[in-house]
């Protein structure tokens, strides 16, 4: 027996065999993932009820598992599962966790870079909040990780790994729902 572990960071599909339709995923370890998603969905305990329907009514054997794109810098992760959740010719079973953008312009990232403010480690923008030409009313850090790290999950929250909540540092900035950003930093600020 072996005592080597592998990982396998990619993205991962479950795909409906008589349908096409199709829940795509990223994990740092699909192999874990895809045996989470397996025991919910046989107990009848999996977070999305579409999936969960057309499971009870095919069984495990009317879907496909799979690896569709390895994927070794993690940071790309969502960038990757975005792409292919949009690139689903149907409606994915995961569709609404896709990123909406950031309407920026180059006049906006330019007046968003230009007031960055430089303290110690971390950074901070000139006011609570960031107004595009488009008129979106923006919070700084969540404008700061989607030009510095790229689209993330709008539905995530941009917490701040210095506890200082006005941080626009991309190397201190996260995401996380509200649950995992409490539970591990309890006296942090959430955006």
């Amino acid at each position: 027996m072996s005592s080597k572990i592998s990982y396998t960071s990619g993205i991962y599909k479950i795909t409906n065999i008589l349908t096409g339709r199709a829940y795509v995923g990223s994990s740092s370890d699909v192999d874990k993932r895809l045996m989470c998603h397996i025991r919910k969905l046989k107990d009848n305990k999996h977070q999305n009820k579409d999936l969960q329907k057309d499971f009870n009514q095919l069984g495990e054997g009317g879907f496909l598992f799979q690896l569709i794109e390895l994927v070794l810098d993690k940071a790309l992760l969502f960038n990757r599962e975005s792409y292919y959740i949009l690139k689903e010719k149907q409606k994915p079973y995961n569709q609404g966790v896709i990123c909406v953008p950031i309407d920026l312009t180059e006049d906006d990232t330019l007046r968003f870079l230009k007031g960055l403010v430089f303290l110690d480690n971390c950074w901070s923008w000139k006011s609570a909040r960031f107004v595009n030409n488009a008129g979106q009313h923006l919070i700084p850090a969540r404008v700061s990780y989607w030009l510095f790290k790229g689209p993330f999950d709008v539905s995530l929250n941009v917490a701040h790994i210095c506890g200082f909540d006005k941080c626009t540092n991309p190397a201190h900035l996260y995401t996380s729902s509200l649950s995992e950003t409490i539970y591990k930093f309890k006296n942090t600020r959430v955006w």
